[in-house]
This record gives structure tokens, sequence and C-alpha cells, in this order.
């Protein structure tokens, strides 16, 4: 299983992703997450506060500046989108944002995504286990998806996990690069942080 520590099982019977879809919008709730662990539903409170906010639209521009000025016709999924990692029992988790660098499909469909993203990026909320989330980090990478980042606004760092190499943490002040997955990614820890109080200029090119 994902873990246990502040999550709460809420449905014992075997679920497939479709199934899951069906009863995660039969069950609206704002102030839950809802996320599928082979085959079991469970609900992750989750009260975004408006570091984690702040911070989320930072990685989404960073990542949508990279996206363009690479021209690679890739594209982003932002607000916890599901994406399914496991089949047989089903598993989809609901990162923060994901980054693909193909170009997006002709028709967007009205389900979890199904295609394994280059890149899965998680933020730390006020109410997060670290733990936990270094676990869903790990469990990503080991379903197929290259890179994932967890940001900690609390202690302005990220840890990087890939499929080239040993996790590792970088502070504010450190570099972060995509190494050979974004290639040409680039950017000081500390931008994912603090709003820029003027354009920068890869934003001017």
């Amino acid at each position: 299983m994902i873990g246990t520590v502040n999550i709460e099982r809420i449905s014992s019977e075997a679920l497939t992703a479709e199934e899951f879809f069906v009863w995660w919008n039969q069950h609206p709730d704002e102030d839950a997450k809802f996320e599928l662990d082979g085959g079991s539903v469970f609900e992750k409170t989750s009260f975004g506060s408006q570091l984690h906010g702040v911070v989320c639209a930072l990685v989404l521009h960073r990542l949508t500046d990279y996206i363009l000025r690479a021209r690679c016709g890739g594209y982003m999924l932002a607000n916890n989108p599901g994406c399914v990692l496991d089949r047989s029992p089903d598993t989809v988790l609901c990162p923060d944002a994901m980054l693909y660098l193909e170009p997006p499909p002709k028709r967007l469909t009205n389900f979890f995504a199904t295609d394994l993203p280059t890149l899965a990026v998680e933020v730390s909320d006020t109410n997060d286990d670290r733990t936990l989330n270094r676990e869903r980090a790990d469990r990503m990478i080991a379903a197929g998806i290259p890179m994932v980042w967890v940001l900690d606004p609390k202690d302005r760092n990220v840890m990087v996990h890939s499929q080239t190499g040993p996790s590792k943490t970088l502070d504010e002040t450190d570099e972060l690069t995509g190494e050979s997955i974004l290639p040409g990614f680039a950017c000081k820890v500390g931008d994912f942080f603090a709003w820029p109080t003027q354009p920068s200029a890869t934003s001017r090119d």
C-alpha cells in the first residue's frame, strides 16, 4: 500500500480505474482528495494553503516557459490530475502537476491520464507527511515515470527522484536541472518559493 499516515481507507471493494472514476465523480468533496491504490479507494485530507497555491503556480509558470522555449510541443496537466500507474489491480495517483514532452492528444478525454508523464510534481502542504510523499514519489518512479520532484515550501527545498540516479535533495540556493530527462531546463530552487518581482530573462526570449 502507499501508506497509512493521514490516509483513511474508505472502500474495501477492489475497483478498476474506470469504476473509480465513476465513484469519484459521484462523491464530490472540495476538502478531500481521493486516490486508488491496488483497487482500494483512499481519502487524503488536503487543504490547499496560500503558500501551496503560489508554489504550484510558480511550478506551472517555470515548466510552461520551458515547454515553449524548448519548442517540443509538450503540455502540462495541473490541479491534481489523476494518472493510472498500474493495472490489475489498478492504482491511480494525483500529483499536483504533470509534464509531457510529446504533443497533446488530438482529443483530450474526460478520464484520468493513462500515459505516464515525463515529469510529475508534488508540492507538500502543511499537513502532508514527508515520508509518505517520498514513498509516493518512489512509487511513481517504479511505475515508469522518468522524474518526480517533491517540493517542500516550508523547508524551501526539492527532492529529486529520477530513473537516472539516486534521489537527492536540493536547497533554495542550488540549481535544479532537468538532467537528460528535460534537456535544457534549469532554474534556482528558490525560484519556486518566491513570486518574481520582474520578468525573468528567459520569459523575454
